[in-house]
């Protein structure tokens, strides 16, 4: 029954109210054997790009914060 499957804060699916899913007999382990990743390679590049480019302008941001700090405290010393 799905209607009882739920996504975890950790991203693992579960049961929910601590439910234990029965064995299923039709399932096979094989050696050797590689799985499949569960990782879209291509989204998964695109959001470390866009990780980095909002790093980057938050450091800028805090670089001009910076600069305009010191220009307004040299305006004070000024005057």
């Amino acid at each position: 029954d799905l209607a009882n499957v739920l996504k975890r804060p950790d991203g693992l699916v579960g049961l929910g109210d601590g439910e234990i899913a029965p064995a299923d007999a039709s399932v096979k382990v094989f050696s050797g054997v590689l799985e499949t990743s569960n990782v879209n390679l291509g989204r998964a590049m695109i959001e470390m790009i866009e990780l980095s480019r909002r790093f980057e302008i938050e450091v800028r941001m805090m670089r001009v914060a910076d600069e305009n700090a010191s220009a307004a405290a040299e305006l004070l010393r000024n005057s």
